[in-house]
């Protein structure tokens, strides 16, 4: 089970790491506290508009051949549908904006996204089921990849899972002259519905 969750594990990372791969360049001149506000907050809401449209182009940008984010996924259409499924529901909602200094705003937001908890109970349900019935180690990767997608699309259509709403607060930092967000435990809970307090 341990190479099974593994693969899992990959995918998850893979989503999390999407926030953090396309930046926006902006003027090393921009010390005005309001504008540096304002182009921290529109870099973080495009970065979010971006993974929620995850439309062809959006993703073959990330997941294709030359993407920053192949990573040997298999590029068919289960498993553009599990990302589309997983960000679906993603809604956000900037409330507040603190700039620390030119380079860094730390902005709070209500983020609302598919609860992941009883998507990832039904999926480990269904994961012990095929493991059970099956020589998983015998599996390659690529074959783990795909199972690992076709069990989470199940589990997300027969969990029934509702939304939550959960309020973090995101540095936002601009490094050699372009935004990047700072990816932390409280902001992959909040894009994919509490997914590490998942227990595997």
């Amino acid at each position: 089970m341990y190479k099974f969750y593994k693969n899992l594990s990959l995918i998850f990372v893979i989503l999390a790491l999407s926030f953090i791969t396309i930046g926006c360049s902006k003027n090393d001149s921009d010390t005005n506290t309001d504008e540096v506000v304002k182009d921290a907050e529109a870099f973080i809401s495009n970065e979010l508009n971006y993974i929620k449209t995850l439309d062809e182009t959006t993703y073959e940008e990330y997941f294709g051949e030359e993407g920053p984010l192949s990573l040997g996924l298999i590029a068919n259409e289960d498993t553009k549908k599990l990302f589309k499924s997983i960000v679906d529901k993603l809604d956000y909602k900037i409330t507040s904006s603190k700039k620390i200094d030119d380079n860094t705003v730390d902005i709070t937001l209500d983020i609302t996204s598919l609860n992941m908890k009883p998507i990832m109970t039904k999926y480990m349900e269904l994961s012990f089921e095929f493991s059970d019935n099956n020589e998983i180690e015998s599996l390659t990767d690529e074959e783990l990849n795909k199972k690992n997608i076709e069990l989470l699309l199940t589990a997300i259509d027969e969990s029934n899972a509702k939304t939550i709403t959960k309020t973090i607060t995101v540095p936002v930092k601009k490094i050699d002259g372009i935004w990047t967000i700072e990816i932390n435990d409280d902001f992959v809970n909040a894009i994919y519905g509490n997914i590490l307090e998942v227990d595997m």
